[in-house]
């Protein structure tokens, strides 16, 4: 599923190359960026912590093994758009399913469950009142 979050990320930035890692709070994202320059004062020189201006969006597979687009061990993708993630998803060759339903390769969409049909109202479950 393409989702937008519901917070503002804070992010590192101004680290060397493109990677601006995504952070749900100022404390985490500061103690991150304390660890980076114990560990390597010339890598994080310069770097900062900042709150992104508008949610990310993030990508996970709807399938059975419930995936979330990342890379490696750097944690989950962020995306500024839900366009950007989309085109991700393509090029990932990822299956894209009505707009914002997502499988990963060689896995299969779960139907959903009789409290998820209850839920939407397609399914009376034994034994509840409507």
């Amino acid at each position: 599923m393409i989702t937008q979050e519901t917070y503002r990320c804070w992010v590192i930035s101004r680290l060397p190359g493109d990677t601006e890692p995504h952070f749900e709070t100022s404390k985490a994202a500061r103690a991150e960026l304390r660890k980076m320059r114990e560990e390597d004062e010339d890598h994080a020189a310069g770097a900062a912590v900042r709150k992104l201006d508008v949610p990310c969006w993030t990508v996970t597979c709807d399938g059975e093994y419930g995936l979330t687009i990342d890379e490696d061990e750097d944690g989950v993708i962020h995306f500024t758009s839900a366009e950007d993630a989309m085109r991700t998803v393509r090029n990932w060759e990822w299956r894209l399913i009505a707009h914002e339903h997502v499988l990963c390769p060689d896995d299969v969409l779960l139907p959903p469950s009789p409290a998820e049909q209850e839920a939407a109202g397609q399914l009376a479950l034994p034994g509840v009142v409507p």
